[in-house]
């Protein structure tokens, strides 16, 4: 690009300063650190690499931030990244963090309670809206404490937010060098709304729109961001509450589609999936999608090893289909010829499984999918019907 255009040499000095970056990253790093294998790269800073990897011991998910060779044994850079865990440990909201300075190569542990925000994009089902507001909210707290004591995120990126199932957390990996003064905390709190757009990019949802300008124009600080959230689910709660007393006084409740929505949930409790086990694909970046059942709950999800640890829990009595979590498993037993078949048949002899059960649950997966959508369909439909009669009732009441 520069021999073509000449006068544009200086100004691509930065893209070739990152790419040679990513392409050096990886250099005299051994695979395997602490326990934790190195999968993928997150970030890099001036002084350190940020990667991703499993727990060869427990199976779950780590991150760590190393020090590059060069500084791995400078007194002042072990000073700096040590400062920075002391500074922020006890901010609620954090992933667990502790600082290895001893080994030949020092390094920040991230112990990932939950999944990244990364591994439900690009997203299918977006969230409802209480629950994108309490991930929402509850993230902003953590953000609110590293602002408190002068610290800054510096780039919040989808593999940071671990979306768990009681609340979210952050891992910080305190960028060096790469942070601007002055306009931190607003950088944080246009990331986030980055971040939680991307799980809605047709802004089905009211507080999507309400965030999407954060993009652009953050509020001033996260307990400013925390108001907005309120007043617009206020807002929204007075619209619900509205649209619900229009339904109570409706008579006429779509008799058809009615039946048929109780019908399909009589039918979803009384088709629970088949017991049994069984790894559904086995990635050459050693992560195994596997799923298990005990004849009323079914887990599944990526791991590590045999006998997995932290499988969500995808199915139950009382709670329905996790549909992404479904499609996720569905989507790895059609590419599994893709990924180590040959290691895939001995994960499956080691755990005691076999294929015809892992037929069984996908064939039920499919089959519990079907019914969710199906039963999504008929809830439409009947609220399209109770809305045709609200308005009828209302063009009669006016003169």
């Amino acid at each position: 690009m520069a021999a073509a255009r000449p006068g544009s040499l200086q100004q691509l000095d930065a893209c070739l300063l990152h790419l040679r970056e990513l392409e050096r990253a990886d250099e005299l790093l051994p695979a395997e650190i602490d326990g934790v294998r190195r999968i993928r790269l997150l970030s890099y800073d001036a002084l350190t690499t940020s990667w991703i990897g499993w727990d060869l011991a427990s199976g779950g998910r780590a991150a760590m931030r190393c020090l590059k060779p060069g500084w791995r044994q400078d007194p002042v850079a072990l000073r700096r990244v040590a400062t920075g865990v002391r500074l922020a440990a006890g901010t609620p909201g954090l992933a667990p963090m502790r600082w290895c300075p001893h080994g030949d190569w020092p390094h920040v542990r991230y112990d990932l309670p939950a999944p990244p925000l990364s591994e439900y994009l690009p997203v299918e089902d977006p969230p409802d809206l209480r629950a994108l507001a309490r991930w929402l909210v509850l993230a902003l707290l953590p953000l609110h404490g590293l602002h408190q004591r002068g610290l800054v995120l510096g780039g919040l990126a989808p593999d940071q937010l671990l979306l768990g199932p009681e609340r979210p957390s952050i891992a910080w990996l305190d960028p060096i060098g790469t942070t601007s003064a002055g306009g931190g905390a607003g950088e944080d709190l246009s990331d986030l709304a980055r971040c939680l757009v991307a799980l809605d990019p047709w802004g089905d949802h009211p507080l999507v729109e309400l965030i999407r300008p954060w993009i652009r124009s953050p509020p001033a600080s996260a307990p400013e961001a925390i108001d907005l959230v309120r007043r617009a689910l206020a807002d929204q709660l007075l619209a619900e509450r509205h649209r619900l007393a229009l339904r109570g006084r409706s008579t006429d409740r779509g008799a058809r589609a009615a039946h048929l929505l109780r019908a399909a949930n009589r039918l979803q409790l009384a088709m629970p999936p088949p017991a049994g086990r069984a790894c559904l694909r086995a990635g050459h970046d050693s992560t195994l999608h596997l799923v298990q059942s005990d004849g009323r709950s079914l887990k599944g999800g990526a791991a590590a090893g045999v006998p997995p640890h932290g499988l969500l829990t995808l199915y139950g009595p009382g709670r329905g289909l996790d549909a992404q979590g479904a499609r996720s498993l569905l989507r790895a037993w059609n590419q599994r010829q893709d990924g180590d078949e040959q290691r895939r048949a001995a994960i499956q002899e080691r755990w005691g499984a076999a294929e015809r059960q892992a037929e069984d649950l996908v064939r039920w997966l499919a089959a519990a999918a079907k019914l969710r959508r199906a039963r999504l369909v008929l809830a439409i439909r009947l609220r399209g019907a109770q809305g045709r009669v609200a308005n009828r009732r209302r063009q009669e009441r006016e003169p």
